[in-house]
């Protein structure tokens, strides 16, 4: 009996140590996440589609963009290179007056890279309403 008694004793304070000790998880993740530096040097490449549906009285039709850049990010911060490609792409669309080329540049957005990059502030803004 006494070493039932024993084995309880000791879950429960093995039990009580292990709550103590992990405390709360979600400011520990929260505290975990805020740290990260996103610091390291990264090269990738960013593709963005758009589908624009237009159904009107004096146009109609669908335009799809796809657009790609090149990023490389570093200690000194966030480089996002247009492809002379697509550089010439549009120019070649406007000459031939395609005024809607100039979308395709407009397509990569900065925030949205950077969000991408480095998606602490975001990951933490969904933890905040986490419960």
């Amino acid at each position: 009996m006494q070493t039932l008694l024993v084995i309880i004793r000791a879950f429960a304070i093995c039990a009580f140590v292990a709550t103590a000790a992990s405390g709360d998880t979600l400011s520990d993740v929260k505290a975990a996440v805020g740290r990260l530096s996103a610091r390291q040097p990264v090269r990738a490449t960013f593709t963005t589609e758009q589908l624009v549906k237009s159904a009107g009285r004096f146009a109609s039709g669908n335009t799809a963009r796809n657009v790609s850049a090149d990023l490389t990010h570093d200690e000194n911060g966030l480089a996002i290179a247009i492809p002379q490609a697509l550089i010439e792409k549009v120019s070649r669309s406007r000459r031939a007056g395609d005024a809607s080329a100039i979308h395709l540049i407009g397509a990569i957005r900065s925030i949205v890279i950077v969000e991408a990059i480095d998606f602490r502030d975001p990951f933490l803004d969904l933890l905040e309403g986490a419960k």
